[in-house]
């Protein structure tokens, strides 16, 4: 009987110890978590959120400053270094290629006074008042080398008259722009070599130490008097080239 209450509390003891056990392993495993104070989704909502400095900025438009104003393409005019006269026209040249023209027929004064301005600046009025064998006439010249202006005597009616009197001129910009007419003839040269070139009666040296040629006729004109021709009209003194005119007529006395 005692053996076996001895036993009892043997049996009793040794369960007690180890539920003892149990529920301490229970509390022992590790430490409490943290708590951050936030919930978990607060907390990625923020780290999604970019601060001020991530942000674009934008900035403001001044409504007041008128947009630039597009570049405008340089005036092939202002680069003409040549101006070779026919009977018909002046060409303007810059390098040796045609960047405009000036028509004598079918072309107010105007228009081709604005167009040389483009080209060699300001001309200067040149007219004349007229008299005998000299019609009343508008005219404008660049500094006295080369004239442009309504018809004189010697010219059809509705057409420009225009005048070389000297090989070359400066423009106010520095260019040097180059005169010349039909066939490459210039003011200041011997006429010798454009005579021989050119058939008898288009040449009249008739006057005294002074002769005329026609070159580039536009026509050929009859009368009872003399054969005429319409065209540019160089003039020679004593040899030496002075007046390219066109256009004009060779052999018209008035």
């Amino acid at each position: 009987m005692g053996t076996t209450r001895s036993t009892r509390l043997t049996i009793s003891t040794a369960c007690a110890l180890a539920l003892g056990l149990m529920l301490g392993g229970c509390t022992a495993a590790g430490p409490a978590p943290v708590s951050t104070g936030a919930p978990s989704g607060t907390a990625t909502a923020a780290a999604a959120t970019p601060s001020p400095s991530d942000a674009e900025t934008t900035v403001p438009v001044d409504a007041t400053t008128p947009p630039a104003a597009p570049s405008q393409p340089a005036d092939a005019l202002a680069s003409v270094d040549q101006i070779v006269m026919s009977s018909s026209s002046f060409s303007l040249r810059a390098a040796g290629a045609e960047v405009g023209s000036v028509p004598f027929v079918s072309r107010d004064l105007d228009g081709a006074v604005a167009t040389l301005t483009r080209a060699l600046g300001t001309p200067v009025p040149d007219g004349t008042t007229g008299g005998h064998c000299v019609l009343s006439q508008t005219r404008y010249s660049w500094g006295g080398a080369l004239n442009i202006g309504t018809r004189q005597l010697r010219t059809d009616p509705g057409s420009l008259s225009a005048e070389i009197t000297a090989a070359r001129l400066t423009t106010p910009d520095g260019r040097t722009v180059s005169l010349s007419g039909p066939s490459g003839v210039v003011v200041g040269t011997s006429v010798a070599p454009l005579v021989a070139a050119t058939p008898a009666e288009q040449v009249d040296a008739s006057w005294k130490d002074v002769t005329n040629v026609a070159v580039d006729p536009l026509r050929r004109m009859e009368d009872t008097w003399e054969v005429g021709f319409y065209g540019t009209l160089v003039h020679a003194p004593k040899d030496v080239i002075t007046t390219i005119a066109a256009p004009v007529t060779l052999y018209d006395y008035c």
